[in-house]
């Protein structure tokens, strides 16, 4: 069966909805194709559950591209009156705006405040929506262009939207640009931008640290630099500044292998001030440097720069003092990669055994693996791996000292009690049903537990289901409805949780695996 529209529009995030929205007011009939069960389904995520709209200065000089063609394309995209456009279409379609540091975001402060503003507009225009879809193909013929899914449709006009590659877990992919090249468009080649950078220091110690900080790399005689903060991460560095690093950082290494990556952790310091500083305390060298900067920071640095960090002030000479002062100012960041390869498991054991130079039996376990496709040709997977030795006396001394491998214990959470003196013969689960009350993300993983356990627990919530609380909820921030008792930010479906950014706690110090059970958890599901 053929279905036909004036418009398809391949790509149902934000610019794809937009668009729809545009052709259906100027009186087409349209319809959009997306692989999700749902629209918008990385808007949701954007700004930490905030979503960024706009920012209180637009202009097209300040997006970063070498190309005058670029530039002038980017032009034409934002407009004369980038601000007063952007604005007029959110009004249209309901939602209003609030400035916070010179951002602009929903009213709300709710991504999903935005979400369904468009898809209450997207309805009253007719627009239909086929979701769950993959466009396998674009054809042009005579009568249009024919693009096949599981519905085959005809279309006078079709605007790709399907986004960049960043976040496959929200449907990112290359298929946009697949289906472009399909169809003849002449294409750049694709390198990353606004992207956190990957390390190959062990950054596990110090991942949470915020650190207003410079970053910078070399290329010939130009040094890239930018100032703000910065955040470590268990892969890496992120921040601001490091997204606006990101595109120059995949042009170079488009061409180049690696590249290093420098931070100046104490840019407002003095050398003088810091050397002379350490004579006037009596003080550790850690404690010392815990005054500059933060703790599990301060001590990274030490440990990377071979000092004992309960060493006094007063052992270290001052040649020391300023290759740490050095240190810190010019602080290197490496990366690290393995090629895609068809024989991924032996390329993965080969570098595993040249990083531990070890005989001795042992197991591995993937604990992470991403894909770095910034450079097209040259695919990477970048792993993190738990290594289990036979027995301890295995373990080679000499990895201790390799900074990209850490000793750990495993912990995984096992539940305290499963019920077995009051279980169904039959069945094996408990006859008596525990009793949850309150459907919030607590509520939930205890249900689980339980369920996993062999009870059959019983789950307890006044409020209403996501969708209509979602709508109750944004009612009440925009002074459209009263508040309603059973149905706000604290009773319904998912909790307070639901409208929160989604964070979770790092678990550093959780001695029994809760936090990773509950990532586990996530990924299972």
């Amino acid at each position: 069966m053929k279905t036909q529209y004036d418009v398809c529009v391949v790509g149902g995030g934000a610019a794809g909805m937009a668009a729809a929205i545009a052709a259906a007011e100027g009186g087409n009939t349209v319809c959009i194709i997306d692989k999700n069960k749902k629209l918008g389904k990385k808007l949701y995520a954007t700004g930490n559950g905030r979503c960024n709209l706009a920012n209180t200065d637009m202009k097209d000089g300040h997006y970063h591209s070498s190309s005058e063609t670029y530039q002038k394309f980017l032009h034409t995209c934002l407009g004369e009156q980038p601000l007063h456009e952007m604005f007029a279409f959110l009004h249209s379609i309901g939602v209003y705006t609030r400035c916070i540091d010179g951002y602009y975001y929903a009213i709300s402060m709710q991504a999903s405040a935005v979400v369904w503003a468009l898809l209450d507009r997207i309805k009253a225009l007719q627009v239909t929506t086929y979701l769950s879809e993959t466009v396998t193909d674009i054809r042009v013929k005579k009568d249009g262009y024919h693009i096949q899914c599981n519905t085959e449709i005809i279309a006078r006009k079709v605007i790709l939207a399907c986004g960049g590659r960043s976040y496959p877990s929200l449907g990112g992919c290359a298929e946009g640009a697949r289906l472009a090249e399909k169809l003849g468009v002449k294409q750049e080649p694709q390198r990353p931008a606004l992207c956190a950078v990957m390390t190959e220091e062990n950054t596990e110690a110090v991942k949470g640290v915020r650190v207003a900080c410079s970053a910078w790399f070399e290329e010939g005689n130009t040094e890239w630099k930018q100032s703000g903060e910065l955040q470590i991460t268990e892969y890496g560095l992120s921040g601001i500044m490091i997204f606006n690093l990101s595109s120059e950082l995949g042009r170079i290494l488009s061409e180049k292998s690696s590249v290093k990556l420098y931070v100046d952790f104490l840019p407002e310091i003095e050398e003088n001030a810091f050397v002379q500083g350490s004579r006037d305390v009596n003080r550790s060298l850690y404690g010392y440097l815990n005054a500059y900067l933060p703790d599990k920071l301060a001590m990274y640095i030490l440990e990377t720069a071979c000092e004992q960090p309960k060493q006094a002030l007063t052992e270290l000479t001052e040649a020391q003092l300023h290759k740490i002062y050095h240190l810190c100012r010019r602080f290197p960041f490496h990366q690290i990669k393995i090629p895609v390869q068809k024989d991924e498991t032996s390329a993965l054991k080969k570098k595993i055994q040249k990083t531990l130079r070890t005989n001795h039996p042992y197991t591995y376990q993937i604990v992470r693996k991403s894909l770095d496709a910034r450079d097209k040709g040259n695919l990477l997977h970048i792993y993190t791996v738990d290594v289990e030795f036979e027995r301890s006396q295995d373990i080679p001394r000499n990895i201790i000292d390799n900074k990209n491998i850490m000793l750990t214990k495993d912990e995984k959470y096992t539940f305290p009690h499963r019920c077995r003196d009051d279980c169904n013969e039959k069945t094996d689960v408990s006859v008596y049903r525990p009793v949850i009350i309150g459907a919030g993300p607590a509520g939930y993983f205890a249900a689980l537990q339980l369920a996993c356990a062999g009870y059959r627990p019983i789950v307890y919530e006044r409020g209403k289901c996501v969708e209509e609380r979602t709508r109750d909820v944004e009612g009440f921030w925009q002074g459209e409805t009263p508040i309603c008792a059973n149905s706000n930010v604290s009773f319904g479906e998912g909790g307070a949780g639901t409208f929160s950014d989604g964070k979770l706690n790092t678990g550093i110090k959780d001695k029994y695996g809760r936090i990773q059970a509950v990532i586990h958890d996530f990924i299972r599901f």
